[in-house]
This record gives C-alpha cells, sequence and structure tokens, in this order.
C-alpha cells in the first residue's frame, strides 16, 4: 500500500525558510528571540520593564511564526 500523497514536495523546508518572500518573517523571529532573551536579564533590575519586554519579544515571535505557517502549504 502506498501512501496517499506519494508527490515529490515542491522544495526543501530549509530552501522555503530561505527564499527571498520568508527570510525577513525568519529573522523577525530570531530577532523577537533575541528581545524576549534581553528583557530576561533584566529582570533583576526592573521587573516591570522585563515583563513588558519579554511580552514584545515573545509578540514578535509568535506573529512572525504565524506568518511562516500561513506560507507552509507552498511547499506541499
Amino acid at each position: 500500500m502506498s501512501p496517499k500523497n506519494d508527490k515529490e514536495p515542491k522544495m526543501s523546508l530549509l530552501e522555503f525558510l530561505m527564499s527571498e518572500e520568508i527570510r525577513g518573517k525568519v529573522i523577525l523571529a530570531f530577532v523577537g528571540i533575541g528581545v524576549a532573551t534581553v528583557g530576561g536579564f533584566l529582570s533583576n533590575t526592573n521587573r516591570t520593564l522585563s515583563m513588558i519586554i519579554m511580552f514584545i519579544g515573545c509578540a514578535l515571535t509568535v506573529a512572525a511564526v504565524e506568518q511562516i505557517t500561513k506560507e507552509m502549504p507552498k511547499i506541499w
């Protein structure tokens, strides 16, 4: 029994993530992770500011990953 979808994918996942329209979103996701990390390091100095910065970083990451996953059907 062969699988239902035995077609070859149009492109690999790495090619998809490095394509022109997705590359900026991938970079934005990593920037969001970095911002959240910086916010975590600030927790000893100002807890409120730290939470705000971590929230912004998490929101950036979630928004970028959401945009990337909307484009995922292009590779199948």
